[in-house]
């Protein structure tokens, strides 16, 4: 699924895969994220990190995918965390009490 207001870059490092994404995680975009992350899941990894440092917007949809993603990643045994995490993403997962669910992990000030 190609939307050109998402990026999506799968990077494999040993038994940790990367998914980047880059841009809006919305109803629209959260779908092609979602079928990345099931795609890496089915050869069952042991880790799987989603680098959020270059999203720029996060709605209900986004977080109902990282929670999917998080669900199914548990049914595969496998470890998933989101990394470079910016603070407004931050803020959103805050608000809604899933840092600690989704291991998050803050964007360093630069």
């Amino acid at each position: 699924m190609v939307n050109p207001e998402l990026s999506i870059a799968v990077t494999a490092r040993g038994s940790q895969v990367t998914i980047a994404a880059g841009g809006d995680v919305d109803f629209r975009t959260a779908p092609a994220l979602l079928d990345a992350a099931m795609r890496v899941l089915a050869n069952r990894p042991e880790r799987l990190m989603v680098d959020l440092g270059a999203v720029t917007f996060l709605d209900s949809a986004g977080i109902a995918a990282l929670v999917r993603i998080r669900s199914e990643a548990n049914s595969a045994e496998c470890y998933v965390g989101l990394i470079d995490v910016p603070a407004h993403v931050c803020q959103v997962l805050a608000l809604t009490g899933l840092t600690d669910f989704l291991h998050v992990q803050v964007q360093p000030n630069t």
